[in-house]
């Protein structure tokens, strides 16, 4: 076991393809039953301390993707974009560690009036580049 080893203080956590089931969409029949999306959420982390194997010192996802999920399913939306935004803005509340936190919201198969087939409808927010 190394000790006294330099340590990153900044480390970037990306979570990735999770799925989502969440009331949305504009019209309220499209609201009243639940749809797949897929939600990425990055963020960084800032630490003075070299990493542990133990989840007491770190934040543990799946209790951050369940308190997410709780949100979605708690609260119908009617835009992807509004979405996007109430999950930063969740996360930031809690999580006061989180820094650098970009939000995608992917809605799958959007339903079109135009009838036009869209595979994806995908909203970022937050700090990114590219």
């Amino acid at each position: 076991m190394l000790t006294n080893r330099p340590f990153a203080q900044n480390k970037e956590i990306t979570i990735r393809d999770v799925v989502i089931n969440v009331y949305l969409g504009y019209t309220e029949l499209e609201r009243s039953f639940t749809q797949k999306g897929l939600l990425d959420i990055k963020f960084s982390l800032k630490s003075n301390e070299s990493c542990q194997d133990n989840l007491n010192n770190l934040l543990c996802y799946d209790e951050l993707i369940g308190q997410v999920n709780s949100l979605l399913l708690n609260k119908p939306f009617k835009t992807v974009e509004y979405l996007a935004e109430e999950v930063y803005f969740f996360l930031k509340g809690c999580y006061k560690s989180i820094q650098d936190l970009e939000i995608k919201v992917k809605k799958l198969n959007p339903p079109l009036s135009s009838g036009a087939e869209v595979g994806l409808i995908e909203v970022k927010m937050g700090v990114y580049n590219g």
